[in-house]
């Protein structure tokens, strides 16, 4: 408390390095109520005296939107004052402002140039984010070997994103030669630190036997440590255990209840999986309109599988057909002209499923005889699986349908 009193004269005296503690205060709520707008006023005044630590901290209030409107134009600006005084969180934060083109057009070279400053001073973080755009051919020609390069600095500091994602390149023999156990050892140093992805993988190799002998008991273990972490592959992964019985007793419900968290995610092979224990009534009980709706989350992200037996599941649910409607559904209305397509079986549009038998292409997009509606409770205005046809209106050039009875 004494330690606060005193901050707190100090910085009413425009001691810059005492109001940028006051704020940390306020910001963290040690001593004083947290309070992010208390916290901003501090900042902006030791800001204002040229203090490169409260740039950047005012830069990052800005960015997330505490204690001020989020704004990026101010944040890159925050930021940019204090990476003119060579802070390096400063030129990395900055760089990702470029790299989402959040507060300024998108610009990877930018990026990189800021990252490659922060990275001259050791920074993890700038040389994982190195590594991700050379990995990704970002403001760059995809360059593997250099992405190994940059993952192996920021992994000698401890970082876990890199070694996870050295660990890929491992995996995949991109830019090192390919190695399982080596991939396996820097997952196991990034899962120590809770690395949820670094988790995964390690799950997969004890499922796959790579790099490691194969163990599926092991495989549970390091899937449920990812899958406590919300990790949804690692959530559908723990349910198809379950409901083979690989290193865990067999257990229908279970799968569906993992099944269920990773769907949640819009996981679309967990959405799958979930469509089919409703189907076959194992681990929930069968019920045809909640298959029906699992797969068509799952068709609507391309999952053939779940298409093929969605009308199956549709069929026995004993939906009813819509009564005839002419018009332009509402879900329809300004799309553009990427939205619809032909796909010969069915379509998500305005909330309903649309089977399509056949299409007028002469009379752009007029639906024939013969097209059913069928109302699925919980889908969503999206179409499944969409190919290269594009149906258009001629008179207003956008995406239309006409079904007709």
């Amino acid at each position: 408390a004494r330690a606060l009193a005193r901050t707190r004269k100090l910085a009413a005296r425009g001691n810059a390095d005492a109001e940028c503690r006051l704020a940390s205060a306020y910001y963290l709520g040690q001593g004083v109520p947290e309070d992010y707008a208390q916290a901003a006023a501090w900042y902006r005044r030791a800001a204002a005296q040229g203090l490169a630590r409260a740039e950047l901290a005012l830069g990052a209030l800005h960015d997330l939107g505490q204690g001020v409107p989020q704004d990026y134009a101010q944040a890159a600006a925050w930021y940019r004052k204090a990476a003119a005084q060579g802070d390096a969180r400063a030129e990395v934060n900055l760089g990702v402002l470029y790299a989402h083109g959040h507060g300024t057009l998108r610009d990877y070279a930018q990026a990189a140039a800021w990252w490659r400053k922060a990275a001259a001073q050791g920074n993890a973080r700038a040389e994982v984010n190195l590594g991700v755009l050379y990995e990704h051919g970002q403001g760059a020609p995809r360059d593997y070997g250099q992405a190994a390069a940059w993952y192996r600095k920021a992994a000698a500091q401890g970082n876990a994103i890199a070694e996870t994602n050295l660990g890929l390149l491992y995996s995949q023999g991109h830019g090192v030669p390919q190695d399982y156990a080596q991939a396996a050892a820097l997952w196991r140093k990034a899962a120590a630190q809770g690395d949820a992805a670094a988790e995964f993988n390690l799950g997969q190799n004890y499922y796959c036997g790579q790099g490691v002998p194969q163990d599926y008991t092991q495989a549970a273990a390091w899937y449920r440590k990812a899958a406590a972490q919300g990790y949804a592959d690692a959530e559908n992964n723990l349910g198809l255990l379950y409901d083979d019985g690989q290193g865990v007793p067999q257990d229908y419900a279970q799968a569906a209840a993992f099944f269920r968290k990773a769907a949640a995610q819009g996981d679309a092979a967990a959405e799958f999986n979930l469509g089919q224990d409703y189907y076959s009534g194992q681990g929930v009980p069968q019920d045809y309109t909640q298959a029906a709706h699992w797969l068509s989350e799952a068709a609507a992200q391309g999952d053939r599988a779940a298409l093929n037996i969605l009308e199956g599941a549709v069929q026995r649910a004993a939906i009813t057909p819509a009564p005839p409607h002419f018009g332009n559904p509402s879900g329809f209305s300004g799309l553009d002209l990427t939205a619809v397509h032909d796909f010969g079986k069915f379509l998500v549009l305005d909330g309903a499923w649309w089977k399509v038998e056949a299409v007028d292409r002469v009379n752009s997009g007029v639906w024939l005889p013969g097209d059913t509606v069928y109302e699925i409770p919980g889908a969503d205005s999206r179409c499944v699986n969409p190919l290269s046809v594009v149906l258009l209106d001629p008179g207003s050039g956008r995406a239309c349908a006409h079904p007709v009875r």
